[in-house]
């Protein structure tokens, strides 16, 4: 709650960090200005993803591990952004319609592009990813911690 969640936040904010994320494609925003959609920063369009991937409940914690095993289906789309689809090995066939939000949702661009032939190509933009800097602040955040449940069992050392 104190450091990972706030960095993914600042993850989103800042258009991917260490590296900036890939800019979409233009017919990304042509289907985005066809919607009347205009303007937003990637993964920002409507703050549904930003939302659901700094919520406390979507983690399983455990004494071993901090973990999302799945975004809910109200944001199924996580997943692709944070590991993208595609990728080298190029396009990939769209075999069936994705529902999504706001219904039935197409991978269209312009007529004469790859996703108009039912292929994508989406470039990963990883938002859950520790930074260096989260590091030291997790370490910190377990000393407290630690000190605290000393002081709460024996007192001040």
């Amino acid at each position: 709650k104190q450091v990972v969640i706030p960095s993914i936040r600042e993850n989103f904010n800042a258009g991917g960090r260490p590296d900036p994320w890939p800019e979409l494609s233009q017919s990304t925003w042509d289907s985005r200005a066809a919607r009347g959609w205009s303007g937003g920063d990637i993964l920002l369009l409507s703050g549904l993803l930003v939302r659901t991937a700094t919520q406390f409940n979507i983690w399983t914690i455990t004494e071993q591990s901090a973990t999302v095993r799945d975004f809910p289906q109200k944001a199924w789309y996580g997943k692709v952004h944070q590991a993208g689809f595609g990728g080298v090995s190029g396009p990939k066939p769209v075999r069936k319609m994705i529902k999504g939000r706001g219904g039935i949702i197409k991978w269209s661009g312009g007529r004469d592009t790859e996703a108009s032939q039912g292929y994508v190509n989406i470039p990963a933009r990883p938002f859950m990813l520790l930074q260096e800097e989260d590091k030291d602040e997790i370490q910190k955040v377990f000393e407290d911690w630690l000190e605290e449940r000393i002081e709460r069992t024996w007192g001040v050392l």
